[in-house]
């Protein structure tokens, strides 16, 4: 989906690197932060917190799929209903 994106009219653009580089970043901080929150606060603050991040990124996920491309399947809701979504 990354790659499908991608517009050769500017070869020097940057995000796809800080695409990558956010995922890479969220994988990281993703389990240190919720693991040292269950340590330091108990297990319902680190799930919750964990709880957090996914509606944060579902939120984005919202606000920003309108600039996906027009030909992707998850543009709208419908792929979430498909009996065979891959």
């Amino acid at each position: 989906m990354v790659a499908r994106s991608a517009t050769p009219a500017s070869p020097t653009s940057t995000w796809p690197s800080t695409f990558y580089m956010a995922i890479n970043a969220g994988a990281v901080l993703g389990p240190l932060s919720t693991g040292f929150a269950q340590n330091q606060f108990g297990f319902h603050i680190g799930f919750g917190l964990a709880a957090v991040g996914m509606f944060a990124a579902l939120v984005q996920y919202s606000f920003s799929k309108k600039n996906l491309p027009s030909g992707c399947s998850m543009r709208t809701s419908s792929w979430l209903l498909s009996p065979q979504p891959l």
